[in-house]
């Protein structure tokens, strides 16, 4: 008898741990991007906030550049290296590891950076939550990308039920107000999705 014979238990363990190694891999993948969000300061004037975050040095590290902009100038610009650590399926902990003031374009040294919060990735948004006790403290960036988004292929997934081509009828009631006659009605649905994957469409 093999070792692995002797413990199948300890396979399928192994197993587990690199299908949410994978997971959380694909799930890193997600965070390189340039991401806007608008604020209202004090005075009710708009505030452009954009971050552009690229990968660093190791699978998990990342370099955030986070701009200020106001009626299109510039005014503020700053980075952070940050760490994503996996919660679970879907949320990761921002554990930062350094700032230093300006953009990419410069070498200063890197300061130390404590901040810690929790976000979520998808293909189109960036969801930050720094507070629980505060509308303030939760934020949702929207990503920069070409074309039209699309739903993510696990949310279209709940579809999949309703796809297909569905006939019934049912007695109507008739309405005087509407002109409609009061007779049985046969229904025909076809519900299918787009060669990517990612459109449903009713006909």
């Amino acid at each position: 008898m093999s070792k692995f014979q002797a413990y199948p238990s300890l396979i399928l363990y192994f197993t587990a741990v690199q299908a949410v190694a994978n997971e959380a891999d694909d799930r890193l993948s997600l965070i390189p991007g340039t991401y806007h969000l608008d604020l209202l300061n004090a005075d009710g004037e708009v505030m452009n906030r954009t971050k552009e975050i690229t990968q660093g040095g190791k699978s998990n590290e990342f370099i955030k550049t986070s701009t200020v902009a106001q009626n299109g100038q510039k005014i503020n610009q700053w980075q952070s290296k940050f760490e994503a650590v996996p919660i679970n399926d879907n949320l990761f902990r921002f554990v930062g590891r350094g700032w230093r003031s300006g953009g990419k374009d410069q070498s200063s040294e890197w300061a130390k950076n404590t901040i810690q919060y929790v976000f979520q990735i998808n293909q189109d948004s960036f969801f930050e939550l720094h507070n629980l006790d505060s509308n303030q403290g939760r934020f949702r960036w929207q990503r920069a990308r070409d074309g039209v988004s699309t739903m993510r292929s696990n949310q279209i997934a709940l579809l999949k039920p309703l796809l297909g081509t569905f006939e019934g009828s049912f007695n109507n009631r008739g309405s005087r107000a509407f002109g409609a006659s009061k007779e049985k009605s046969d229904v025909r649905c076809e519900t299918k999705l787009s060669e990517s994957g990612q459109l449903a469409t009713l006909c």
